[in-house]
């Protein structure tokens, strides 16, 4: 229980990076959810915003993607963008309830 409200915290960090690098201040963030694809259908980001959000990454949490079928993977959707950076990071936090 403890770990997911750790994950909670860095998804919902990692929807406020995406809505700030790509500007998408025309959408509702509450749209967002766990399988809500990135690229195409879903939120609709092209390759230039998923560069765009890949810099805000490296800037943030200091880290790099590795290749594209990594990064294919990565920003499959909201889900798997947080597990890879929660995994690039060291891990989720656990923290009391």
């Amino acid at each position: 229980m403890a770990q997911s409200i750790a994950r909670e915290h860095l998804q919902k960090d990692l929807v406020d990076l995406i809505w700030t690098a790509v500007n998408l201040r025309h959408k509702d963030k509450a749209i967002m959810t766990e399988s809500t694809s990135l690229v195409g259908e879903g939120l609709g980001l092209d390759s230039l915003d998923v560069l765009e959000i890949a810099v805000a990454l490296e800037k943030k949490y200091q880290i790099k993607i590795s290749g594209a079928d990594e990064g294919k993977k990565a920003f499959s959707t909201l889900g798997a963008l947080t597990d890879y950076v929660g995994t690039q990071t060291g891990g989720f936090q656990t923290q009391p309830l």
